[in-house]
């Protein structure tokens, strides 16, 4: 299973076609976003890439595919349009890992051990670390990346996760030994 994550599209539609076409590229199963899928806050509406009813229509048809956590600017009439769930917080198992989701906002306060995985958005900066036994995996923000970053995902398979460009360069990656 091979999830493509990220997160922050705040409603750019550019952004989220390009995510859909590496989500495509990289032959990925499932979409992962972790959080602030279609408001971009009052002060960012006007900029001409956000088209929040486009995004819903890129991406209510792959719901399926779709795994999210919503975030602090994830209004409640914004979810009620998408046609997949929006919980603050999530977590799977991908093999010997727990994986855990949420848009970071708020606490990082999971019970987390050797092993697990952590991702979170929110910052708009990617990030990839390995602590304690421990995973700590931002992807960025396709849409607006903060600092001298550049538009990002990651790719998380049984292998290992990787921290690539849009490009699909990849930036850093954690291999797992299994």
């Amino acid at each position: 299973m091979t999830f493509l994550i990220c997160s922050d599209l705040h409603g750019d539609l550019s952004a989220a076609t390009e995510v859909v076409k590496i989500f495509q590229k990289e032959n990925a199963d499932e979409l992962i976003i972790l959080g602030d899928i279609l408001f971009c806050g009052y002060r960012l509406v006007t900029h001409a890439r956000y088209q929040p009813d486009g995004v819903v229509n890129l991406l209510n048809p792959m719901a399926k595919q779709i795994i999210a956590v919503s975030g602090n600017c994830d209004r409640r009439e914004d979810r009620e349009k998408l046609h997949f769930e929006m919980p603050k917080r999530q977590h799977f198992r991908l093999g010997q890992h727990i994986v855990f989701m949420v848009h970071g906002d708020e606490r990082l306060d999971f019970p987390l051990s050797q092993g697990d995985i952590l991702l979170f958005g929110h910052t708009h900066r990617p990030l990839l670390k390995e602590e304690a036994g421990v995973i700590y995996a931002n992807p960025g923000s396709v849409a607006l990346p903060r600092g001298d970053s550049v538009p990002s995902y990651l790719l998380l398979n049984e292998h290992g996760i990787f921290l690539k460009e849009m490009t699909q360069r990849v930036v850093s990656s954690i291999t797992f030994l299994e």
